[in-house]
């Protein structure tokens, strides 16, 4: 019997909805502080933007944002927050430490509010920068309304403030979904720990089905006998072969995104993955064999506007039934995939 699991949007709901590297393990997401200091340094790159920022206390905080990706759709540049500036900050406190705050919104010097995360409403001011970004809405045209076709080729973009679209899956939202677990899974997941463990804090490529998850635009790229697709995170490309069949391919190597064979049921792309070399189902500590086998739909709306997503993952070693998972993206005309220039020396 397959699973699927569904959420209530409260739980999952992208105001509030930490980002790729699951922001709710180590802040508090249901409780929202306010800081005021002086910012002594500011990193801004990717995977997430940093602050230290002196309190009024003379105590210093390391304050995490969202990613470059993310706050260049929304508008925010670096340079707008400046080391020496006074800000004041509301956000989610550390659960691991003291002094640690991830930012939803900043007051600059100059009473310019900043919205740091997609779908956060203004605090302190009537019109915030950061509040109307691309990545909080859908596209408001389709491509049959300016001449193109609707296939899936096309770049493809997640809409952070509608949880039916952002995220994929529920540990990001800091929820505890009730997947089936097999009692050898449990017993993993139960030694987990998420500040040592996580292997999503570094820049090494995230593999299948997580990348899935990820909230960056994609691109799907016909090649003929493959179809690519292009990840904005971590510069990640998938390769789907279009060639029905191959003799060899439950003997390939095992890999990180695993060996994907594609089909065509009219519109809809039909995706089968296995050969994963990807031990993690997700970022809550659930395992994931070699044995996992993935198949994906993707699903373009009659008007080509949306791309339905389904993923459903068989593993027995992890899974007694089947999982699936879904989620949308929407097309923007003027979304593009960029590099994503990972770098993690900094970290606080």
């Amino acid at each position: 019997m397959k699973r699927s699991l569904v959420f209530p949007a409260a739980l999952l709901c992208s105001s509030i909805a930490p980002g790729h590297h699951s922001a709710g393990v180590y802040f508090d997401v249901d409780s929202v502080i306010e800081l005021s200091g002086e910012v002594t340094r500011v990193v801004w790159r990717n995977p997430h933007v940093y602050f230290t920022v002196q309190g009024e206390d003379a105590e210093l905080w390391s304050v995490e944002s969202n990613s470059v990706s993310i706050l260049r759709r929304m508008g925010l540049t670096e340079g707008m927050v400046n080391a020496g500036d006074r800000v004041q900050i509301a956000g989610w406190p550390g659960r691991q430490r003291e002094n640690r705050l991830f930012a939803l919104n900043m007051l600059l010097p100059d009473d310019v509010e900043l919205i740091l995360w997609p779908g956060v409403t203004a605090r302190w001011s009537a019109d915030p920068l950061g509040a109307t970004g691309a990545m909080a809405t859908d596209g408001d045209s389709s491509p049959s309304s300016i001449g193109i076709g609707n296939d899936i080729f096309r770049v493809w973009s997640s809409n952070m403030a509608n949880p039916a679209s952002f995220p994929l899956f529920p540990d990001v939202a800091g929820a505890a979904p009730d997947y089936p677990l097999t009692e050898a899974a449990q017993t993993t997941r139960a030694t987990w720990n998420p500040a040592e463990d996580n292997p999503y804090l570094t820049c090494d490529p995230i593999g299948m089905p997580r990348i899935m998850g990820q909230p960056y635009p994609m691109e799907f790229i016909d090649e003929g006998e493959r179809i690519v697709l292009r990840i904005e995170l971590y510069d990640a490309v998938r390769t789907i072969h279009m060639t029905g069949e191959e003799p060899d391919a439950d003997s390939s190597p095992l890999t990180p995104q695993g060996h994907s064979r594609g089909t065509w049921e009219g519109s809809t792309l039909v995706v089968r993955t296995n050969r994963l070399g990807w031990p993690y189902f997700d970022q809550s500590g659930i395992p994931q064999s070699p044995e996992a086998e993935l198949l994906e739909r993707f699903a373009p709306s009659a008007d080509g506007s949306r791309l339905e997503y389904t993923l459903t993952v068989t593993d027995p070693a992890t899974f007694t039934e089947p999982v699936t998972l879904e989620k949308y993206w929407t097309w923007r005309p003027d979304a593009e995939v960029r590099p994503f220039e990972c770098n993690t020396e900094y970290r606080p």
